[in-house]
Order: C-alpha cells, then structure tokens, then sequence
C-alpha cells in the first residue's frame, strides 16, 4: 500500500480514527518517509448530513483534506501509547475481577452463605473460608465456623 501511494506521488493521508480497524493501517503507513498523516476524529468528520457510505466518507474526507478542514487527533508517542495501553488493560482486568466477585458473592448468597457481612472482598481469605465451609471442613474465620 505504501509503495503504490509513493508511486502515485501523495503525500497526504487522511483517515478516520473508528474502532480500532484504523490501527494497523495507521502504523503501515506511519513507517514510510513522506507521508503526512491525518488521523480524523469520525465525530468531527461526520457533522455534514448525507454521508452514510464509507466510499461517499473517504471522498468527504478527501475533499475536507483538500481545503485543510480536518483536525488531526492527538497520537502520542510510542512509550505513552503503551502505558496508556497496559492502563487500559489494567483498568479492564480489575472490572472483570470485581463483576467475578459479584458473581461470587450471588452464588454463595444464593446457597444461603452470606459472606458480604463478614467480608467485603472475596478474595483469597475468603474463598478459602468458602471453600472450607462447602467441604464440611472447620473455618479458619471465627464468623464463618458455623456455616
């Protein structure tokens, strides 16, 4: 793609930053010398009503390019963009552990152990004391030996 831009001599490219469909593209074309890259932010773009295609989008875009209409998006460098990215991921992991305690908390509450009075936090202290508990075994939490 970039060797047959380079051969049709543009030096400028725009494109919407959707999903993350934009990405790959985005850094392909990132790696090639003389290209100017514009990446458009679609909520801007697509203030202008009758453009639902994305073949009628890329010649909006290209014609809002032509005049110097678009503003490009913030990229931040490469470092920044892995912190932001591992940020991100962290982010997603402690929503997945706490929806998982949720769930815990419901299945155990469900069984008619209510351990939310006891601990906030299911986590290794409290699945122990849990999984003591289903076995028949004795608590190693004072609150929970009755169970």
């Amino acid at each position: 793609m970039t060797a047959w831009l380079a051969a049709e001599q543009v030096t400028q490219v725009a494109m919407e930053a959707t999903g993350a469909h934009w990405r790959p593209v985005f850094h392909a074309l990132a790696e090639a010398d003389g290209l100017e890259i514009l990446l458009c932010n679609a909520h801007h773009v697509k203030n202008v009503p009758g453009r639902i295609t994305d073949a009628s989008d890329a010649v909006w875009l290209a014609e809002l390019c032509e005049v110097g209409l678009p503003r490009g998006s913030f990229i931040p460098p490469a470092d920044i963009a892995a912190i932001w990215e591992l940020t991100r991921y962290r982010k997603k992991l402690i929503e997945e552990r706490t929806r998982e305690n949720q769930r815990l908390h419901k299945v155990l509450e469900d069984g008619g152990i209510k351990l939310d009075s006891v601990a906030s936090d299911v986590g290794r202290p409290g699945r122990h004391s849990a999984s003591h508990s289903v076995h028949g075994r004795a608590s190693g939490c004072p609150c929970l030996r009755g169970l």
